[in-house]
């Protein structure tokens, strides 16, 4: 048991260090084959048991960034939540007994079904750190083109079982000549798996565009970013205004697109004349059309759009929302001090579909709604 307990915290560890920060891509395959070592055939308790600790391994360092600002409660809260389903992968892998030509397609599938699970319940989920999102300069990452981050996260996980299988195979052998023999078809599939992606065909041919990114900051750092709004929003002028004067005096040409970041603008640039005139100043600054993350006043079934007649904004917002920041105020920010329900405490309401609505219709009521990556797009057309 002891073997097994350390193979699941190295192999949290392992997955840990894969993520950005780090970004050793290999080590989430062999963190899925330690974990897979570990709680294979060992029983549905243990099996569950011995990952739910690796995953307090893997979950509580990847996700320190949440504390930063909240304090250690939630932190610990959330990493205890996020852990908590691979104890279905635990129970999946110690209770299920396949052959070794099958163990490989159980961890992947096991892996999938526990990342759809995060990613849905509660509230729309907590989708960070799936095994897709450590893979962005891996081969493996190229899959995403053809079967998105699921598929990207099913081969991660049948590699990691392949070199499981490699493992146990290795130490139930006798001879060194049998050792070799038995580990041959494992390692194979392994690398093919691994190898496999890079055929699959990135093209970078295609029509290009030039942007520019603005991140105008805020004048101090914390959660109370909602009672600095405006000095938000003033920043992200700002910082658009000087891109432009750097531009006109390299002599380059107005950018295709400007992007603004989520929150660029807090306060409803579609109800608020002072808060347009800042937006549409900027606009006239940089001359290109610029993307704002806004907050916008709707009611929950209803969003006010004012058509794409040049200089006036068209309107996107997000048909899949996730997240805690991104849904309705959670029973976790509530009952985890510090209270963070100043982060989470907004409604922010998914589209029904990703579209925008010519026309304009005025609000049936009045209600504060987040919009999960609303855009306001201004400028030219």
């Amino acid at each position: 048991m002891s073997l097994r307990l350390l193979l699941s915290v190295v192999g949290g560890l392992s997955l840990w260090v894969s993520f950005p920060g780090h970004s050793l891509w290999l080590a989430a395959p062999l963190g899925v084959a330690l974990w897979a070592l570990a709680a294979r055939d060992v029983g549905a308790g243990r099996g569950a048991a011995l990952l739910g600790v690796g995953a307090l391994a893997f979950m509580m360092p990847t996700l320190s960034w949440s504390g930063v600002y909240v304090g250690v409660v939630p932190w610990l809260g959330l990493a205890g939540i996020s852990s908590a389903y691979f104890l279905l992968l635990g129970a999946l892998l110690g209770g299920v007994r396949v052959r070794d030509r099958s163990f490989p397609l159980l961890v992947g599938a096991g892996w999938v079904s526990v990342e759809l699970a995060r990613s849905t319940v509660p509230y729309g989920g907590f989708p960070w750190a799936r095994l897709a999102f450590s893979q962005a300069d891996a081969p493996f990452g190229r899959v995403a083109s053809l079967l998105g981050a699921p598929g990207v996260t099913f081969a991660v996980a049948a590699v990691g079982g392949a070199l499981a299988v490699a493992v146990g195979r290795v130490a139930r052998a006798g001879s060194f000549g049998d050792k070799v023999r038995s580990v041959a078809m494992p390692l194979a599939v392994a690398a093919a798996v691994t190898v496999v992606p890079l055929a699959v065909r990135v093209p970078t041919d295609g029509p290009t565009a030039r942007f520019v990114a603005i991140q105008g900051d805020v004048p101090q750092a914390g959660l109370d970013f909602n009672a600095q709004r405006r000095a938000v929003l003033d920043a992200h002028a700002a910082v658009t205004r000087q891109a432009a004067q750097q531009l006109r005096e390299a002599g380059v040409p107005p950018p295709d697109l400007v992007v603004w970041p989520e929150n660029a603008s807090d306060i409803d640039p579609l109800r608020r004349p002072d808060a347009a005139a800042v937006i549409r100043d900027a606009v006239g600054a940089i001359d290109a059309p610029v993307v704002v993350g806004a907050v916008l006043d709707e009611p929950l079934d209803h969003l006010t759009t004012s058509g794409t007649r040049p200089r006036s904004p068209s309107t996107y917002r997000s048909a899949r929302s996730g997240g805690c920041s991104r849904t309705r105020s959670t029973w976790f920010a509530r009952t985890l001090p510090p209270d963070p329900t100043s982060v989470c405490s907004v409604y922010r309401g998914p589209g029904e579909r990703p579209t925008s609505r010519p026309g304009r219709t005025s609000a049936s009521r009045s209600r504060t709604t987040t919009w999960s990556a609303t855009a306001s797009v201004t400028g030219r057309t």
